[in-house]
């Protein structure tokens, strides 16, 4: 559960958006898994693209909590919402973004993404999904903050490897 009084940095989501991309490009070079995996790349590639909106709408002030109770995982309702605040793209990348968000957003209706769905659906190639939100993404960041000395440090994550038996001496 995420508390309610968090605000996440603009750049915090960008480079979570960096590295979602950056795992399904692993994927996508290689085409047998390309296309054995294309569910978890489709998820991969549309949560970058979430994440990416939502730093932009960070950066514009709408607080974390707005965006999780809002626009939750509606790229639709996100990319509006950054548009109305000024997110303007190149008049050749517009139609490609938009096509990109619809798609997205269709093919992950009922989270289909993460879950599996008997409901058919309609999404874009993954390597134009990719190319497109890889392009945005560049977008994105020259609209964030990026800060140059790094603030406090707000959690630490702790990682538990497997136990070992004991031996006896």
């Amino acid at each position: 559960m995420i508390a309610d009084n968090v605000e996440t940095a603009p750049s915090a989501h960008l480079n979570f958006a960096k590295l979602y991309l950056q795992a399904a490009k692993l994927i996508i070079e290689d085409e047998g898994g390309r296309k054995l995996l294309a569910m978890p790349v489709f998820m991969l590639v549309f949560h970058a693209m979430e994440l990416a909106l939502k730093a932009y709408l960070r950066e514009k002030g709408i607080e974390s909590k707005t965006l999780r109770l809002k626009y939750a995982h509606s790229l639709g309702k996100l990319y509006k919402k950054a548009k109305e605040l000024g997110l303007r793209l190149e008049a050749g990348t517009v139609q490609d973004v938009e096509n990109i968000v619809s798609l997205l957003d269709s093919g992950n209706k009922n989270y289909a993404f993460r879950y599996f769905s008997s409901q058919s659906t309609t999404r874009p190639d993954i390597l134009w999904a990719f190319s497109v939100t890889d392009a945005f993404l560049a977008v994105i960041a020259l609209h964030v903050d990026i800060p140059t000395n790094p603030g406090p440090a707000t959690k630490l994550d702790f990682i538990i490897s497997k136990p070992r038996p004991r031996t006896h001496r």
